[in-house]
């Protein structure tokens, strides 16, 4: 008995050892089993890591390409540019390329120069009535011998001369007081808004002003200097009071002037170009300026119904207003058709990429002018509509149809303006302001707007306007109102 109990003592001991070995085993490899999760966490995170600096370095990589593919696109287009596809003028053709002068007239057999039965265009000679003043040109002596004895012979040569000169008109306004007999108060004729100072220039020289800088892309400083000129002295402005017009109204909204980079080389497709040239013109002296894309990256504004492009590049300082004031000069346009407030908001606000992009109808193009017209229209209306629901309705549009030709004020060689100035509009709707100044164009009877019209349908412009009205940026259901 006792053997027997000596035996299973000792075999209690043994499987107390195996125990002992085997916990010990298990404490192991539950050691090893938590580091090897913890080796596979480090392993998974880092592999995380690893993804996200791949996709960084891919988003880079495809930002270099982008700006890569669009400089070779803008080099490109440079070298294919000329009078045909552009506004620069055929003087300025590039070295080694073919000077083409553009000519939509078909050819004929016919002789150069005019043809029979053509009316000859000259001045025509003045009515006695229309005359003037007369110059009288005489003569003291004989030019043959010099000698003194002469006397007119009855006859006269007669030269018409059609000239101008800039007469100064100094006005005194004088505001009648009377007195009624009846309650005694004395008063006179409301003094208009005009005439508020004791001294102040007339409208007239405000609206030259206004032309020059505006139309005529004359600096403030040449502006003065022009006036200075043309008057004789008689008219001395300062510059600043030449950019108080513009001024007032951008310090009334506490606005800044905003631009962006063009896509096509000139003196303002880079940021310290266009800088220059804005110190040069006496914006930057007088106003705050903000090249909006002068930093990257571009603000991207998605368009989800866009009918061409889904998405729009705009200057990435817009993301910093939160609300717009658009002028605009209406007038025609060698590529869109005419420009007014759909096309500041569309490739005004766009950026220089912004600008290619809406170009190509969704491709930085080797080519930005050889897309399709209809796509590229489109576009136009797509990436305007995206701009105008950005501002959530803080936005107003002022166009000017003054001055008014069929190509763009910057076109090196525009067409001088084919109708007579017509007046200012303004709106909250993009739409119905364009669509009010192209149904003012062609119900106008002035002559010149055949120009005009046949550039806007060849240039299928109708498009912005539908497309922008489609995705809801306004109407074309609006209401003229007339402000005199």
């Amino acid at each position: 008995m006792t053997k027997g109990l000596n035996s299973l003592y000792k075999d209690y001991e043994n499987l107390l050892i195996k125990n002992d070995k085997l916990s010990e085993e298990n404490r192991k490899l539950k050691y090893s089993q938590v580091l090897l999760e913890s080796q596979n966490k480090t392993l998974r995170e880092n592999e995380q890591k690893a993804k996200e600096q791949l996709k960084e370095k891919e988003l880079e990589l495809e930002k270099v390409l982008k700006e890569k593919d669009y400089e070779i696109a803008r080099l490109r287009a440079l070298l294919n540019m000329d009078g045909t596809n552009h506004g620069i003028p055929t003087s300025q053709t590039p070295i080694n390329k073919k000077k083409v002068i553009p000519n939509t007239r078909e050819k004929s057999n016919k002789s150069r120069g005019g043809q029979p039965g053509h009316k000859k265009h000259k001045l025509e000679k003045f009515k006695d009535d229309e005359v003037t003043e007369k110059i009288d040109h005489k003569m003291e002596k004989c030019p043959c011998c010099h000698s003194n004895t002469i006397k007119e012979t009855g006859e006269i040569k007669e030269k018409d001369e059609l000239e101008y000169r800039i007469v100064v008109e100094k006005k005194r306004h004088r505001f009648i007081e009377y007195k009624c007999e009846e309650c005694g108060k004395k008063f006179h004729q409301e003094i208009p808004n005009n005439l508020k100072e004791e001294n102040q220039y007339g409208s007239q020289v405000q609206a030259l002003q206004l032309t020059l800088m505006n139309q005529a892309n004359v600096t403030i400083n040449k502006a003065q200097k022009i006036t200075y000129g043309m008057t004789n002295g008689e008219i001395d402005l300062s510059e600043g009071y030449i950019a108080k017009f513009v001024k007032n109204l951008v310090e009334r909204v506490n606005g800044t002037v905003v631009e962006c980079n063009t896509a096509y080389p000139g003196a303002r497709d880079t940021t310290e170009k266009h800088k220059k040239l804005m110190e040069e013109h006496g914006w930057s002296k007088y106003f705050n300026v903000d090249i909006m894309d002068s930093e990257e990256p571009d603000m991207e504004l998605e368009i989800p119904d866009g009918l061409q492009i889904k998405k729009d590049f705009v200057g990435k300082h817009l993301a910093n207003y939160d609300s717009m004031v658009v002028m605009s000069h209406f007038k025609g346009h060698a590529m869109g058709g005419f420009g007014g407030a759909l096309k500041q908001l569309s490739i005004g606000c766009a950026s220089s990429y912004g600008k290619a992009y809406i170009h190509g109808a969704g491709v930085a193009k080797d080519n930005i002018f050889g897309t399709d017209q209809v796509q590229f229209v489109t576009s136009m209306g797509d990436a305007a509509t995206a701009v105008h629901r950005h501002f959530k309705g803080n936005i107003v549009y002022i166009s000017a149809m003054v001055n008014i030709s069929i190509d763009c004020d910057c076109d090196g060689n525009a067409s001088a303006p084919c109708m007579k100035d017509i007046g200012i509009l303004a709106s909250t709707d993009p739409v119905a302001i364009d669509r009010a100044c192209l149904d003012i164009i062609y119900n106008s009877d002035d002559p010149g707007k055949e120009k005009l019209i046949q550039r806007i349908e060849e240039k299928k412009a109708i498009y912005i306007i539908e497309t922008a009205e489609k995705l809801g940026a306004g109407t074309t259901d609006y209401e003229l109102i007339n402000v005199d």
